[in-house]
């Protein structure tokens, strides 16, 4: 498992579409359980707000069946650059576009350009996590097993 991985429980499905959930119950991650904890969860955390989100089925998933969600490591970072890089540089542009200002109305503005980035922001970074989330299907992972000499 990844860091951009977690597990998901599929609550729904039809020909179109799934509904996911996240696995909590620790007992089924293995370093969990041991106490080391697998790390997915802080990327996933927000995500899943308003209960399940909603995937088209495009393999023919079944309700109840367990799979991984894959962030890929674009879409993770992309997104963050969008959240944080696209308030910052309207908020500058800002600045710099009414030097010609009084300061307050400088400022202002730089306040009026932050507040829309950030409004504009949030539907983007779901748009971008969308196209670079993956679902697989779980495969049993063999044990290691030490043979003593």
């Amino acid at each position: 498992m990844t860091d951009n991985t977690i597990r998901v429980r599929i609550t729904a499905a039809d020909a179109a579409t799934i509904h996911i959930v996240p696995v909590d119950d620790i007992r089924e991650c293995r370093r969990c359980a041991e106490g080391n904890g697998c790390g997915s969860r802080p990327w996933f955390r927000g995500f899943f707000r308003h209960g399940s989100i909603v995937l088209p089925n495009r393999d023919g998933w079944r309700a109840g069946e367990t799979a991984e969600l894959h962030l890929s490591a674009a879409g993770l970072n992309i997104s963050a650059l969008v959240t944080y890089g696209l308030p910052l540089a309207a908020f500058l542009l800002a600045l710099v576009t009414t030097q010609t200002l009084a300061e307050p109305l400088q400022l202002l503005a730089a306040c009026s350009a932050l507040a829309a980035a950030i409004v504009a922001a949030r539907p983007l970074c779901r748009v971008i996590i969308r196209r670079h989330l993956r679902l697989e299907r779980r495969h049993a992972r063999a044990e290691v097993v030490k043979v003593a000499p």
